[in-house]
């Protein structure tokens, strides 16, 4: 079960967060359930934003926009006092019992309590027997899909959405960001969020205040598309000596974070069709830009500690295959790539002519020996021989995620005039006064923060694997970034389930493990081997190897995630010991940030 649906049947919104709904049945399904009329039996579906009124369908399929009675009952004059005027004597028709258990063995709606039902649960007064009108009837994901399927794809007439936009899949990320956010406005306590990585730490004041000077000197207009020229001579400068890249200012490309400089990136490489090759775990932005662009992921495996088996690389490489990505340190696993693996991609891209994309967002948090850019090995290359695309970002060395500013440093002066010439129609240029603002982190002197903040976040890494080792849940030490892969095979959970129980009952969010590992299946033209789904998410497999881990960010401060991962192993604890019932709710206030 996919993280969408299960969340569907575990989390219950809070109240008046509702929506309503009156959902045709098959034609014959609905004569039997609702008599000769055609009128619809009402659900009560979960919080959705795309639904914003509740959708009346008949059985002839026409759809109408209006309000409706209360949850799980028919409308009034679809009540059996209704039947009773038509000769029904008040009961309802022998059919219809049998046609709604006939649906409910079939999943098309599950029991769900009423708030106050489960206040009555904590309170021992809940009675078992109660009737199914009393209370709330929840559709499952089926019954969701299907009423989508028919305000999304043509009832309404509306014209349909891109085929290449409907088959992405969804990042796990966000999905929890938002169960996490809707939670904590729900009530009952803060939620220690694991699952996210974004520092807890400050921008430096340098920056602050930089910003903020930009600002009042009207700084405030469209930079250049390729960036301020200040900021790429200071970025060209860095990576000339902190990367060993051969960098000049015209190379450095500003973007709005290093998501927007791997669109570009992408765009300028290859075509619809064409093949990039990616690790078995990974980011899940890497397949969405690349499936949204038309492109092929092909994944290359990882093995112990989330190492590449580059003796695997070779086979992979087809007359498709125009690019490889290489993510060191990785997000999600952590795992550094030694220099003798990265060479060996490097002379693979060359004896096969392919570019290579080097995310190096985490550079800068190496736990053991130095970080090392593929870049540098081609320093000395003439500037046409060379096929290293470099992405920095801003957001993890100085947690200035919210501020959105990257760069590519393009290997060539002429790459670099298709990534200015591709990201003008995409987002113009990068702020300008952030680009101003970001100017004095470059400087030495901010070394030592950065340096500071490594110190932290190997410290909580050591603090993780105390937590999460004795417990059976650490099988791998993370060597930089700040993501720890965890193992809860034991609980006999999915990812997916683990991630949603572990919210609902100890607040703690994680991100399942399966959102980093979903490999979409091709057709021999390119096409993605699924169908556009109502929901939004089409069922892609997954890695196996993913699909009982769960993602730790530990990127929080040290009471959030000692607590958090406390938490966590005595949930999984329990569920180990088939515990049925959770404990208490606590109500733990997050500490301060740092």
């Amino acid at each position: 079960m996919r993280l969408e649906q299960h969340v569907d049947s575990h989390l219950v919104s809070p109240p008046g967060r509702r929506l309503q709904a009156v959902v045709s049945l098959s034609p014959k399904a609905s004569r039997a359930a609702r008599g000769d009329d055609e009128r619809g039996v009402q659900l009560s579906l979960p919080s959705e934003r795309r639904l914003r009124n509740p959708v009346r369908v008949d059985a002839d399929q026409r759809l109408e926009i209006g309000r409706l009675g209360p949850p799980g009952r028919l409308p009034a004059d679809a009540s059996h006092e209704g039947q009773a005027s038509r000769g029904g004597g008040g009961r309802p028709r022998a059919g219809r019992a049998a046609a709604q258990r006939r649906m409910a063995r079939r999943g098309f709606w599950r029991r769900q309590p009423r708030h106050d039902d489960r206040a009555r649960d904590h309170a021992g007064e809940h009675d078992e027997n109660r009737n199914d009108e009393e209370g709330q009837t929840a559709p499952s994901s089926a019954m969701i899909a299907a009423l989508r399927r028919r305000v999304v794809h043509g009832r309404l007439k509306m014209p349909q959405p891109s085929r290449r936009s409907q088959l992405i899949p969804f990042s796990p990320i966000r999905t929890m960001f938002r169960l996490a956010d809707e939670m904590e406005r729900a009530g009952g306590g803060p939620v220690f969020r694991l699952h996210v990585g974004d520092p807890d730490f400050a921008p430096p004041p340098v920056v602050v205040e930089a910003t903020a000077a930009a600002l009042r000197a009207g700084k405030t207009h469209y930079a250049p598309t390729a960036g301020v020229q200040e900021l790429r001579t200071a970025l060209a400068g860095k990576a000339r000596a902190r990367n060993g890249l051969a960098a000049s200012t015209e190379q450095v490309i500003i973007t709005p974070g290093s998501t927007q400089a791997l669109f570009a990136t992408l765009e300028i490489l290859f075509g619809p069709g064409d093949d990039v090759l990616l690790p078995e775990i990974y980011w899940p932005n890497y397949v969405q830009e690349t499936m949204l662009l038309g492109g092929r992921p092909i994944f290359y495996p990882l093995g112990p500690g989330y190492q590449p088996d580059v003796g695997a690389l070779p086979q992979l490489v087809t007359p498709r295959t125009r690019a490889i990505l290489i993510n060191s340190p990785s997000n999600p696993t952590g795992a550094v790539f030694p220099e003798a693996t990265l060479r060996a991609f490097y002379e693979l891209a060359r004896e096969r002519n392919l570019w290579i994309l080097s995310d190096e967002a985490y550079e800068d948090f190496v736990f053991r020996g130095s970080h090392v850019s593929p870049g540098s090995f081609e320093r000395d290359l003439p500037e046409e021989e060379r096929r290293v695309f470099t992405l920095f970002t801003f957001s993890k060395s100085y947690a200035m995620t919210g501020l959105r500013l990257g760069c590519v440093v393009a290997p060539s002066l002429y790459t670099a005039t298709l990534l200015r010439k591709c990201q003008e129609p995409l987002v113009a240029s990068a702020g300008m006064p952030i680009q101003w603002g970001a100017l004095p982190a470059l400087t030495e002197t901010e070394r030592a923060g950065v340096a500071r903040m490594k110190a932290a976040y190997q410290r909580r890494r050591d603090l993780a694997l105390s937590i999460l080792q004795p417990a059976g849940m650490a099988d791998y030490v993370p060597e930089g970034a700040f993501y720890i892969m965890a193992d809860v095979s034991e609980t006999g959970m999915t990812g997916d389930e683990f991630a949603v129980a572990l919210l609902r009952e100890e607040r703690v969010a994680v991100a399942p493990g399966s959102g980093f590992a979903i490999q979409p299946r091709f057709t021999a033209d390119g096409s993605p081997m699924a169908e556009p789904s109502p929901t939004g998410a089409p069922e892609y497999p997954t890695n196996p190897k993913a699909r009982h881990r769960v993602r730790i960010a530990f990127c929080v401060s040290d009471e959030e995630l000692g607590e958090g991962l406390r938490r966590m192993v005595g949930f999984a604890e329990r569920h180990r010991a088939g515990a049925e019932r959770p404990p208490a709710q606590r109500a733990v206030r997050r500490p301060a940030k740092a």
